[in-house]
């Protein structure tokens, strides 16, 4: 069991992480740490799983209250990634759609280049 509080308190310690990025200033670094830290979780998650409810009957209560303090500590911030993730959500989607306009835009003008570029212009006569 003391290995299950171990992971706890470093899954703890990366929600804690994850949670203080801004997901204004970089994107991708958010992205991949939050996708980091979900991965964590649910080896944690399949780890108690596996665990069965046997293990809380051999613990003494001391373990029990601290087992559910971390788990308490992990769920409260575990709730505000996933409401900072709500309200990024929109945001991001804008982002997207303002790129993949942007990009369109690009292909659109790629395919359809001038047959010349010329500085000086056309001659007359």
């Amino acid at each position: 069991m003391v290995e299950k509080h171990h992971q706890l308190r470093v899954l703890i310690q990366r929600a804690n992480d994850t949670f203080s990025l801004d997901p204004t200033l970089d994107v991708e670094q958010y992205l991949g740490a939050l996708g980091g830290y979900l991965e964590q979780f649910n080896d944690w998650q399949r780890v108690i799983e596996s665990g069965g409810t046997d293990y809380l009957s051999t613990l003494a209560v001391e373990e029990r209250d601290e087992l559910r303090d971390l788990v308490l500590e992990l769920d409260e911030i575990h709730q505000r990634i996933i409401s900072r993730v709500d309200e990024n959500r929109t945001r991001l989607g804008l982002e997207l759609g303002e790129v993949h306009r942007r990009g369109k835009a690009l292909r659109a003008y790629v395919d359809h280049l001038p047959p010349r570029i010329s500085i000086t212009g056309k001659r007359k006569g």
